[in-house]
């Protein structure tokens, strides 16, 4: 069909890398997805060789492939597959990021802000229909978000630098999460260093910290 299949996750469109080279069974599969109607986009050089040899089925790729150039011209050719948008008053923004995924009857979305000094108030537009609601992990409970008219189904968010969210759109509201676990309290040896390490773009908890006794910090991703 027009879906290609990895494990569980099923694609309706494929981004081919530049190449020289496609593995002969990798070509084949990409054959039957576009001969049901999936969407093949080629950035960059197109293989001239499946399996180091000549092969007349690349003809038939490239011609129903569809040619990016650029990341503008990739971001066209995907503009009718996104099923999420992300804008502020100033149109798309691009330092967040996010991954939609089917899970039965509800549809699962993480956003994440890569900027490590701005935030942002946005909007977020899901195409589709469904009752979305926040998880907040921090205190295991579900929030409803309020949803706008148009097209799809809207919702405002704010992300400090660096901040997630984790978004569940159902058919139906669904009951509380169960009772939020307590707090851990650490304190560090009288000698510590923070040392700044590789970003990581999945917040799995925030932290708030003081130093001798004085005010408590905001929550820090």
């Amino acid at each position: 069909g027009n879906r290609l299949v990895v494990g569980q996750c099923a694609y309706r469109a494929v981004v081919l890398p530049p190449m020289r080279v496609i593995g002969a069974r990798t070509a084949e599969l990409l054959r039957e997805f576009v001969r049901g109607g999936g969407r093949l986009i080629a950035a960059g050089e197109f293989p001239s060789l499946c399996a180091g040899e000549p092969n007349p089925m690349l003809a038939e790729l490239r011609s129903r492939a569809v040619t990016a150039s650029d990341a503008a011209g990739l971001e066209m050719a995907l503009r009718d597959e996104r099923r999420v948008r992300v804008r502020d008053a100033g149109g798309e923004v691009t330092a967040i990021h996010c991954q939609l995924r089917e899970d039965g009857r509800r549809r699962i979305l993480f956003l994440v802000n890569l900027d490590n000094r701005k935030g942002y108030d946005v909007t977020v537009t899901v195409a589709g229909q469904g009752v979305p609601c926040r998880i907040d992990l921090q205190h295991v409970r579900r929030i409803p978000l309020p949803a706008g008219p148009g097209d799809g189904v809207s919702f405002g968010l704010s992300f400090r630098p660096m901040q997630s969210h984790l978004i569940v759109l159902e058919d139906a509201p669904q009951a509380e999460c169960r009772a939020p676990q307590p707090a851990i309290r650490l304190s560090p040896s009288p000698e510590w260093k923070i040392e700044k390490m590789d970003d990581n773009s999945l917040t799995l908890d925030t932290c708030r910290c003081r130093v001798d006794g004085g005010a408590w910090s905001e929550p820090m991703a």
